[in-house]
């Protein structure tokens, strides 16, 4: 009796040892697995890069100092190369093979949608940069997005042609495909805030290279201004030929439209003073306000620094993570689980990152970014910041609550301009 009763006894004191309890997937003393997976291959090869510079950058300096409450941060890559059944096979490894304790990833949409699919039914969290409002429009609480929706960024490009260059005559481009529809669908609404209408609205495939039809549409509706949502190319090849068709007038793009080597693209005549582009930065990805940032990453990433267009928004999109998951792992405290993260992460208030406006993330509402500054390039073709922040006032957003369908959030909008 003495006997079984000394094992009860050791086997309860092992019991309360902190070692000794139910350790949450991918966390050791010592470390904490995160799973990485971006396009490293395929015709998206370039974010894949900038993704993983920005998040080394700050997991390196983490490091070096001793890691969030003693654990390292260790990051397993995978490569989905744009692919959405890439993605999920490249999740479900980082998963199970390696039992990480979160993903991140992006930026392409498909995929990032998916894999959202993927960590809800798992409960783990997941955080990427990209543009995919499809996760945001049904709620997925495990999922995270940094890097503005295609909902926020149509709706900001709309006010921008209205408000800022006056437009009463606005054509609409947008190409095929999520990210496409997203922006061409975000045009449509907002312009109903304004009482108006397209006067022409034209579409286009993903690696077209003649856009003589679409320009000859538009320039039978004589707009103000063209809003594009078109891939960087594509957008650049739009307005170069747009000029050389004879269209004088102002476009406005998403963020893929802001790189400096755009005016290679579509020409400097075709760009001056007459190209407009969201800028999400706090200033120019080369400028001033960004310098240390520059340095550093000259510093580390030699090789990329000297490429074209290297670092970009996504490598500071990317850094901008980091940052949240170290300050959402500091927060979660030493006894770390998911679950405690994920309420880290919804506590983000104003979260002040030095190179971007501040971000607020709630239980209600994972979409991090709703305020950019914009770019331009002036007569000379020169590419200017304009610092003037713009947010998103409205009472609402294209995040779906616990519950709603994309329909009830499109809903919501429309009503509140009948309202006005």
């Amino acid at each position: 009796m003495a006997k079984k009763l000394c094992v009860l006894v050791v086997i309860f004191g092992l019991a309360l040892l902190p070692w000794a309890a139910q350790a949450e997937t991918g966390v050791t003393d010592k470390e904490i697995a995160i799973g990485f997976w971006a396009p490293m291959t395929g015709f998206a090869s370039y974010f894949g890069p900038s993704l993983k510079n920005g998040l080394q950058m700050v997991f390196d300096e983490v490091n070096a100092a001793g890691g969030v409450h003693g654990r390292k941060l260790v990051v397993t890559h995978e490569d989905d190369a744009c692919n959405a059944t890439k993605a999920v096979a490249a999740a479900k490894k980082l998963l199970v093979r390696d039992k990480v304790f979160m993903l991140f990833g992006g930026p392409c949409a498909h995929s990032v949608t998916a894999v959202s699919n993927l960590v809800e039914k798992e409960k783990v969290p997941f955080l990427m940069v990209s543009s995919a409002e499809e996760v945001v429009k049904t709620h997925h609480r495990y999922s995270f997005i940094v890097g503005m929706t295609t909902w926020t960024q149509s709706r900001l490009m709309v006010d921008f042609a209205v408000n800022e260059l006056k437009a009463k005559k606005i054509g609409v481009v947008y190409q095929t495909g999520t990210y496409g529809q997203g922006g061409g669908d975000g045009f449509l609404a907002r312009l109903k805030k304004y009482n108006l209408e397209p006067v022409a609205t034209v579409v286009h495939k993903i690696g077209d290279t003649d856009y003589n039809s679409q320009i000859l549409k538009l320039q039978e509706g004589k707009p103000d201004a063209v809003l594009v949502f078109s891939y960087t190319k594509e957008g650049a090849m739009i307005v170069r030929q747009a000029w050389e068709m004879g269209l004088r007038t102002k476009f406005v793009l998403s963020t893929t439209a802001n790189i400096p080597g755009v005016v290679d693209l579509a020409t400097k005549d075709a760009v001056a003073d007459r190209y407009y582009a969201i800028n999400l930065n706090s200033d120019l990805i080369d400028g001033p306000g960004l310098k240390a940032f520059n340095e550093q990453y000259a510093k580390k990433f030699p090789k990329d620094f000297a490429r074209p267009d290297f670092p970009n928004e996504r490598d500071s999109l990317s850094l901008l993570c980091g940052k949240l998951i170290v300050k959402a792992l500091t927060q979660a405290g030493k006894d770390l689980t998911r679950e405690k993260f994920i309420a880290a992460m919804e506590s983000t208030k104003d979260f002040e990152s030095g190179i971007f406006p501040p971000i607020t993330i709630t239980p209600e509402d994972h979409d991090a970014m709703k305020s950019t500054y914009w770019v331009y390039f002036n007569d000379k073709g020169e590419r200017i910041f304009v610092n003037k922040l713009y947010k998103w006032n409205e009472p609402f957003s294209g995040s779906a609550k616990p519950g709603q369908t994309p329909e009830d959030v499109l809903n919501k909008e429309l009503e509140s301009y009948k309202k006005k």
